[in-house]
């Protein structure tokens, strides 16, 4: 467990990779322990209970600022050398692009090429009067073998530089996992836990069997979200395989399709539901549908191209709009907003209707109500 000194701004991801440093601190108790700076610069330190404030203050501050290796130190521009590393120093280029200087900045500024991968660099500049100043940029591109940087000291002129210093320190890499870094949240501290608890509900709920391979297709469902694509898409395929197997299944496969239909919250898949309901036929599907449609919203309909022939025939040979000869030249697919698909379904499966209002955005409520009147009184 560690505990997070400050926020910064970073990804909410549910885990990262820091760089782990042994620091020093002014304690008795510790006169040394670990931290972890990610590369967002967000500081963790372990949570030792006689750790006060000001002492997680010095760790922090060596931990930003404290280089304790000078490896090469010059005031000279071109090769530095020390055993294995090298840095290169020219000036870089005023074009202001990415990692140039730009035309107006001011300064002193020094483009570093060097070979220090294995370790923590960064240069610092020293003037006249032996204060240590920070470049004002950081970060670094390169490869795995050189990297290349931009230092600049916008208070320094070249007649007031003693001489710059390139810096080093090791450390290794750490992985924390399960940790929600969106400041302000609480940390995820059993988000695999919870993944594979979820796992094993979602296995348990499968079953076996014939059920298994109907929950199987509906899970796919749930998570399907169809979009306005005209290129081949496993999601797209795995979606209407899904479709085009529980119809196959048939009328086995409606219970567990109303049942899911009942608990479905996103539109599209009550869409992609109710489109297989009303291929399989069955009546049993009706309450359902019509409860569902009280709790739909009006969403017009899109078109999607689907390039696999057999599974455009079986969408186009099923889809609520009777396709034209244009429609299956070019495999183009019409999917409704559930309002559309429901009382599509409806009229097929019962052979009735409740008129042509049945799309307006305002009249799902009502026309759920005259459906289900009709319902109670057909029974």
């Amino acid at each position: 467990m560690r505990k997070r000194l400050k926020n910064f701004p970073l990804s909410p991801n549910c885990g990262t990779w820091a760089k782990k440093y042994s620091v020093s601190c002014q304690s008795s108790q510790n006169p040394r322990a670990e931290i972890f700076v990610t590369s967002g610069l967000e500081v963790f330190v372990p949570c030792f209970g006689d750790l006060i404030f000001s002492c997680l203050h010095d760790l922090l501050q060596e931990a930003q600022l404290a280089f304790r290796q000078t490896r090469m130190a010059g005031k000279h521009y071109g090769f530095y050398e020390k055993g294995k590393d090298t840095a290169h120093v020219r000036t870089p280029e005023r074009a202001g692009g990415p990692g140039s200087v730009g035309p107006d900045e001011k300064g002193l500024h020094i483009e570093v090429t060097y070979n220090i991968t294995d370790r923590d660099f960064r240069v610092v500049a020293v003037d006249n009067d032996g204060k240590v100043h920070l470049s004002s940029r950081s970060g670094s591109g390169g490869t795995a073998n050189l990297r290349r940087t931009t230092a600049s000291f916008p208070d320094l002129t070249y007649d007031r530089l003693q001489e710059f210093r390139f810096q080093v320190r090791p450390y290794e890499w750490a992985e924390f996992r399960g940790i929600s870094l969106r400041p302000g949240k609480e940390a995820l501290a059993l988000a695999e836990q919870q993944k594979a608890a979820k796992q094993k509900e979602i296995e348990e709920w499968l079953g076996q069997g014939q059920i298994r391979r109907i929950r199987q297709q509906i899970l796919v469902l749930r998570y399907s979200r169809l979009n306005h694509i005209n290129e081949p898409c496993v999601e797209q395929t795995e979606a209407i395989s899904a479709m085009r197997e529980l119809v196959e299944i048939g009328q086995a496969a409606v219970p567990e399709l109303t049942a899911e239909l009942q608990l479905a919250e996103h539109w599209l898949e009550k869409s992609l539901i109710a489109f297989v309901l009303r291929a399989i036929g069955d009546e049993r599907a009706a309450p359902a549908l019509i409860e569902a449609l009280g709790k739909s919203n009006y969403r017009g309909e899109y078109g999607i191209y689907v390039k696999d022939d057999e599974l455009a025939k079986f969408m186009l040979d099923h889809q609520h709009r009777t396709p034209d000869e244009s429609d299956r030249l070019f495999s183009a697919i019409i999917i409704a907003c559930p309002v559309i698909e429901i009382t599509k379904a409806l009229e097929k499966i019962t052979g009735h209707s409740e008129g042509p209002d049945r799309f307006s955005p305002e009249a799902a409520e009502a026309v759920k109500q005259r459906w289900q009147k009709w319902w109670d009184r057909k029974r």
